[in-house]
């Protein structure tokens, strides 16, 4: 009876697409995990915006945001509202690319043409091959079609957002996994973090929600390309870091003045700190 009277805490919904079906499935991990009444609240909208000022306002209490946007607006210059903080995140979802053929062909080679769903992915494929050319689709159903329809040799994009659209057929495509030391995941890309808005009887609930390891990854990569950035000869840097039980994995992709670099190191997460100053340390020998 007590859980039954304690006063819910609303958690505002927004978004359309796949990134609305991503949103509900962390807010799904989230209500499994919340010690108390979890109630969500539409907002509408396509992006976070409406959703943020709900929050100032009081009318929600907490909202979840991919955490490669919050990164974004870090680059861009852009804060959240004072009051409005990361009060935690939930467990990273499988941020790798995948490369997608239909069946029987060929592996992407020269002159083959690449189809993906954002500049971004545009970039990591154009650095991986010579001579392909790429295209940029609005969406990820679109680039699918263009498979389908013999327009290209391949897709490009997150594995994730693949399965997430209902777009996976092991029967008519071929799947290959990129490696992390191949490609370096965007920094964030597969976490969702909670923004409140400092409210007490909100947050005491993060311990039970929040994923810690994904917490400590993140934080991991925050330091490392902090440090990264230092040099005055790294124009950017990306890192990736996967943690299973005791055992840790860095990967760092830097864009430099004198050209570009990655590096990968594996070690015990107690030695987390020596596995950090290993990674800088090589790059900017490199640089």
């Amino acid at each position: 009876m007590e859980k039954d009277n304690e006063k819910s805490e609303r958690l505002g919904m927004y978004g359309r697409g796949i990134e609305r079906i991503k949103l509900k499935k962390a807010a799904g991990i989230m209500q499994k995990n919340w010690k108390g009444n979890l109630d969500t609240v539409e907002i509408g909208g396509s992006d976070i915006y409406p959703a943020l000022e709900a929050l100032i306002d009081d009318n929600i209490d907490m909202v979840l945001v991919d955490m490669r946007m919050l990164v974004e607006m870090e680059k861009s210059g852009q804060q959240l509202d004072d009051g409005i903080v990361i009060s935690g995140v939930i467990k990273r979802r499988d941020p790798r690319y995948v490369m997608i053929r239909r069946r029987g062909t060929k592996d992407v080679v020269e002159n083959a043409v690449v189809v993906t769903d954002s500049d971004e992915n545009a970039a990591v494929i154009c650095e991986m091959y010579d001579n392909v050319e790429c295209v940029v689709e609005n969406n990820i159903k679109d680039c699918m079609s263009k498979l389908d329809s013999e327009e290209c040799d391949a897709v490009f994009a997150f594995y994730d957002d693949i399965r997430i659209a209902r777009l996976y057929n092991g029967l008519k495509y071929k799947y290959t996994l990129m490696d992390f030391s191949d490609c370096v995941p965007p920094h964030g890309q597969g976490i969702y973090c909670i923004l409140t808005n400092g409210k007490r009887s909100v947050i005491k609930h993060m311990f039970d929600v929040s994923h810690r390891t994904t917490a400590m990854s993140f934080d991991i990569e925050e330091d490392i390309i902090r440090r990264l950035l230092m040099n005055d000869y790294v124009k950017s840097c990306n890192a990736y870091v996967k943690i299973s039980g005791d055992k840790i994995e860095v990967y760092a992709d830097v864009k430099g003045y004198r050209g570009n670099i990655k590096v990968q190191e594996k070690d015990e997460l107690k030695n987390k700190n020596l596995i950090m100053r290993k990674i800088v340390d090589r790059i900017s020998k490199s640089m």
